[in-house]
């Protein structure tokens, strides 16, 4: 058995589908099918039930994925960590970061980090709050850059505050709160309210919606997005008010109007994430480079990035 018949296994395993795990891998159902089927030959055991279509684990099954869920994420990790030691003379570091906020300071970070190390490439991957959550774990990201309550579960992650950012109210020019630059918590109570999906948003959902209830509200979320581009064009479209940071949030000012929150302390983390057994010093370089931006700069990039 090998790496890639252990992952259609697990695929396979988490979409209860050989239709989707084959769709996921880009190769046809059958070949996942005679794959799955390989191994259960090559083990003597039977992993999947398959019964009119519909398929489920075996326990037999179950104990198998649990393993070979494991062994993947000790084989990424390995892979990310060689290519890690690498850097010194080369290599690559990926760094993830969230849609819809302004990420041109990475600009200034990276060239600082290139007079130091030029033969090391870095490579940006753009991701939901879940999205970049789920790449750590799996060591396909060196760096995240996002709230700390998504990542925090993780043992295998180190995470370090960086910055916070204060949480306003994005409307549509539409919306009567839109003639305000600054509202209360009993102004905006009674709004419809949009949101990115618990899918997507990871603990971040939660969070805002304990955020309304500590102001002694119920938020009226009549939709949800899968990204946040399309949580501020439900905006745009005035189907509803967003909560995002008031400064950095990506949003066309012709079309919505960001407000303050004047009594609420909703103040939302920016962290930096990364690997706990990473000791490369290219990446060490590029956390430091991190640091004295967001220790010294970021500020006044934000207030110029309203």
């Amino acid at each position: 058995m090998n790496i890639l018949k252990m992952k259609y296994f697990i695929d396979v395993a988490d979409h209860l589908s050989f239709t989707k795990a084959a769709q996921q891998n880009y190769v046809s159902q059958t070949a996942v099918s005679q794959q799955i089927a390989a191994v259960e030959r090559e083990l003597e055991v039977q992993l999947f039930l398959r019964d009119k279509g519909r398929v489920a684990l075996t326990p037999a099954g179950e104990a198998f994925y649990q393993d070979c869920a494991r062994i993947l994420r000790h084989y990424d990790k390995a892979v990310s960590r060689a290519q890690r030691i690498q850097c010194e003379n080369g290599g690559v570091i990926t760094i993830g970061f969230l849609t819809a906020c302004k990420m041109s300071y990475l600009h200034d970070i990276i060239n600082r980090f290139h007079q130091s190390y030029p033969n090391t490439d870095i490579k940006l991957r753009q991701c939901s709050f879940e999205g970049l959550r789920q790449l750590m774990e799996s060591g396909e990201l060196d760096v995240a850059l996002a709230p700390a309550c998504n990542l925090a579960s993780s043992e295998h992650i180190h995470i370090e505050m960086a910055a916070w950012r204060r949480m306003g109210l994005l409307v549509s020019r539409e919306n009567p709160l839109a003639q305000y630059d600054e509202i209360t918590v009993d102004q905006m109570k009674d709004q419809d309210f949009v949101m990115i999906s618990p899918q997507f948003a990871g603990q971040v959902f939660g969070h805002m919606v304990s955020q309304r209830r500590k102001e002694g509200f119920e938020p009226h979320i009549v939709e949800t997005a899968d990204s946040s581009e399309i949580l501020v064009m439900l905006v745009e479209l005035n189907r509803g008010a967003c909560f995002l940071p008031e400064k950095t949030t990506i949003y066309n000012h012709s079309l919505c109007k960001m407000l303050h929150i004047s009594d609420n302390e909703d103040n939302f983390d920016l962290s930096i994430a990364w690997q706990k057994d990473d000791a490369s010093p290219a990446l060490s370089c590029f956390l430091d480079c991190l640091r004295d931006f967001f220790h010294n700069r970021y500020e006044a990039w934000a207030d110029a990035n309203q």
